[in-house]
């Protein structure tokens, strides 16, 4: 996928004229005062409240022309439907935008594999602006691909339709001052031909820093629904797909943050140690289980510490043991590996910082796949039989 010089400084204004709205919408609703936990004080004779979590709440706009914004081009959109979600989260704005990176099409793939849904296919990506040491947050791209979600996500896509999309994440300050990211998802009509019908997604979140340590959440979603469908049940399944987020980011941090962790495992030995020494002196850390038999030396490295070896009793209710999930994404599949490792390994994996990371992992931009130097045994693969293999 090729574009002229001419549809590359459109995806950059078409994405500045979709931030500048968001940030707006924001300060209107008054949001940097008054989002307090997952509920906002918004007016009800204009918000409809949808659903209610813990730490979200998804709204519907009364008003008749909510789900139209000024980039829409109304002779490609038929009846764009709406929802908007206020939220918070426990994690640093850092760590959110760190989940959200997709700087290649296999982390593209690998985002709806940890969100649950079908990965897209025939999938390609065109970086526009790419991360730097100083910015290792900000990218923008476009991307096309076969959207293959059917009726998953949400009703309306019901056939294969190709989806070509406008991404890009950053930080900038606003918000009264406030520290702010930003992830913005959006179609784009290009001139290159296509015989498959195109469906069309807006997509915009942004964070901020809050008092208390968490990070506020602002989200709308607008996709346009060209099947005879109420609007309530549409926005029913719009509303989870944005509940899902919430899954999301921990699970990605997770598993980006292990799969730096494993690649970079020889490096962080000695940070390891130092790590542990808070733990060194903590009896609950120490398993008190003893087997009645000696165990063979196979079954001795199977209950060892992934990273510090440190030789853990049998089974997964070890209450000094912990289990991680590590996904590697190709663009032949996806790999789950269940590491075992001490709580203190646990914790030092979690603790990395996300920035850190993310500059680190900036000279493998280029790359395809993600892949690590482990040997596995036994690895599942999502919607295929198990199999078993000695290395990737």
């Amino acid at each position: 996928m090729e574009l002229s010089l001419d549809e590359s400084n459109r995806c950059q204004e078409v994405t500045t004229q979709l931030l500048t709205r968001t940030l707006n919408d924001c300060e209107k609703l008054g949001l940097e005062t008054t989002c307090h936990g997952a509920h906002a004080h918004l007016d009800k004779k204009r918000w409809k409240k949808l659903q209610s979590q813990k730490d979200v709440t998804i709204y519907a706009d009364r008003s008749a022309t909510s789900a139209w914004l000024p980039i829409m081009r109304r002779e490609e959109w038929k009846c764009p439907v709406a929802v908007t979600a206020v939220g918070r989260m426990e994690c640093s704005l850092d760590d959110v935008l760190f989940s959200l990176m997709v700087p290649n099409s296999a982390s593209q793939r690998l985002r709806s594999f940890l969100m649950d849904r079908r990965p897209e296919r025939n999938c390609q990506l065109v970086p526009l602006v790419t991360p730097t040491p100083e910015r290792p947050f900000e990218f923008l791209a476009i991307s096309r691909f076969v959207n293959a979600q059917y009726s998953e996500w949400p009703l309306i896509f019901q056939t294969m339709k190709e989806m070509v999309v406008v991404i890009a994440t950053g930080k900038i300050n606003a918000m009264h001052g406030k520290r702010c990211g930003y992830e913005l998802v959006q179609s784009i009509s290009l001139n290159h031909a296509s015989s498959m019908p195109r469906a069309r997604v807006v997509q915009t979140r942004v964070f901020w820093e809050q008092s208390d340590g968490s990070i506020a959440i602002y989200t709308k979603l607008i996709v346009d629904a060209k099947h005879r469908i109420a609007d309530s049940v549409t926005q029913l399944l719009m509303g989870r797909e944005l509940l899902g987020f919430w899954k999301y980011v921990p699970r990605s941090l997770e598993t980006k943050k292990l799969w730096w962790c494993v690649k970079n495992k020889k490096a962080l030995i000695h940070t390891l140690r130092t790590f542990s020494v808070s733990y060194d002196n903590d009896e609950s850390m120490i398993c008190k289980l003893r087997p009645k038999t000696l165990p063979s030396k196979k079954a001795v490295a199977r209950r060892q510490c992934e990273f510090c070896d440190t030789r853990l009793c049998h089974g997964s209710k070890c209450r000094v043991t912990c289990h991680l999930t590590m996904v590697l994404s190709s663009d032949t599949g996806f790999l789950e590996q269940t590491l075992v490792v001490c709580l203190r390994c646990a914790a030092f994996v979690r603790s990395r910082n996300s920035g850190a990371i993310a500059r680190s992992l900036l000279d493998d931009l280029e790359q395809t796949s993600f892949r690590s130097a482990l040997s596995y045994t036994k690895v599942v693969i999502r919607g295929k039989e198990r199999t078993s293999v000695k290395s990737i």
